[in-house]
């Protein structure tokens, strides 16, 4: 007869991500936006990526390395030419495309830059 601490193995509940029961905090709100980007780190470049969404302080992006939070970057906008210092603040995982998936905080987002983006949204909103 087997004792209860050789017993069959309690499995782990399936998880739905690492931050699974945690809220994220954002500055504004994002909006879908695919746009085209380099990402450089430091001064390496990696293979081009995308974003799939963008507010006023941060982005959710496509890249080809899976990289730590903390980590900093600079981010190209390749349909404008713009460019950003960002922060890894979560890691979203393997996206479809086979690259990763990383959420940013733009650290340096320069004036002109958020008020178009902000003009960008309050014209959305009027459209819509």
């Amino acid at each position: 007869m087997r004792d209860r601490q050789n017993g069959p193995v309690k499995r782990k509940k399936p998880e739905v991500g690492e931050a699974a029961g945690t809220k994220e905090h954002r500055k504004g709100d994002r909006a879908k936006a695919v746009i085209p980007i380099g990402v450089r780190v430091g001064g390496r470049p990696l293979t081009a990526g995308c974003t799939l969404n963008v507010g006023e302080g941060g982005a959710l992006l496509i890249c080809s390395e899976d990289l730590d939070i903390g980590t900093e970057m600079q981010v190209t906008n390749l349909k404008s030419d713009e460019f950003f210092t960002c922060r890894v603040v979560r890691r979203a995982g393997f996206h479809e495309s086979g690259r990763f998936g990383l959420g940013v905080e733009i650290l340096n987002p320069d004036r002109e830059t958020a008020d178009a983006l902000s003009a960008a949204e309050r014209n959305k909103k009027k459209h819509h």
